[in-house]
């Protein structure tokens, strides 16, 4: 493949395909920093941009763009297979894709056990957020969020985080089985999808339930139950029905139907706000 160049304008070779013709994979790339004009909070914005930048896994599709952007932001476990599965099947849907590494960035392999907070996390995506408004590859009012369990907490805990005026960065979202217990209500304009599984023992469906009846028809959001899931329900490479190997005693597994569903909605609905299709 040709070298392509970073942001730092050094080349570099992507160090993978994506299996996807016409696509190709810039790794681990720096995001520039926006200026203080643009950003409130300067210090503590780019105090966690510095920390982040070096974990970034970015993927865009071939050419200058601007592309709408979706941010990926991994569970408890870190970035699994089927989460890079996820990216490069954006990727050649036309999407750039960037993971919030949340885990790396602090040194850590797990948050299982509570060593990083919903609050801490939607943090971090407030941060890259920020920097991917200021890429000229990125297409203005094109950036979505995607998240998994404590990633897809953190997003919900991002829809709340901002002032009584503002509105996120981004402007589509969606959190897959977020444990939601303690989470706070927020007001949002943001569309949002939450998906969760009836048989989620890990992450229970009532907490979220009861959060999101709380948040009112004014907030943009819809939920999708699929009675048959269970945690990880999207993540292909598990059988239907294992042990947890982050939770002793639960289980997670692989609902092709389900995933399938809730796919093609988040499809519909980012296609709509970041692409303006119909």
């Amino acid at each position: 493949m040709r070298p392509t160049r970073g942001l730092s304008g050094q080349a570099h070779r992507p160090t993978r395909r994506t299996g996807v013709t016409g696509r190709h994979v810039l790794s681990w790339i720096g995001l520039a920093f926006l200026t203080a004009a643009t950003m409130g909070c300067v210090a503590d914005t780019a105090t966690l941009q510095k920390r982040l930048e070096p974990h970034y896994r970015a993927q865009r599709p071939e050419g200058s763009g601007p592309f709408p952007v979706i941010l990926l932001v991994p569970g408890c476990g870190g970035i699994s297979p089927a989460r890079m599965e996820t990216a490069r099947q954006l990727v050649g849907h036309g999407y750039a894709t960037v993971f919030a590494d949340y885990l790396s960035s602090r040194g850590l392999q797990t948050a299982c056990r509570g060593q990083v907070r919903p609050d801490e996390v939607a943090e971090d995506i407030r941060a890259v957020g920020a920097q991917l408004r200021s890429l000229s590859y990125i297409k203005q009012e094109g950036l979505g969020v995607v998240g998994w369990s404590l990633g897809g907490a953190g997003v919900l805990a991002s829809l709340g985080g901002w002032g009584k005026d503002q509105q996120p960065w981004f402007n589509v979202a969606a959190a897959f089985y977020p444990p939601c217990a303690r989470l706070r209500a927020w007001k949002s304009t943001v569309p949002t999808l939450v998906l969760l599984g009836g048989l989620d023992d890990i992450a229970p469906p009532g907490p979220c339930q009861d959060l999101l009846r709380s948040v009112g028809k004014e907030s943009a959001v819809e939920v999708r139950m699929y009675p048959g899931a269970r945690h990880s329900f999207d993540s292909s490479d598990q059988p239907p029905v294992m042990p947890s190997r982050n939770f002793p005693g639960k289980t997670t597994g692989y609902h092709a139907e389900a995933a399938r569903q809730a796919w093609s909605e988040i499809m519909v609905l980012f296609d709509r706000e970041l692409r303006g299709s119909k």
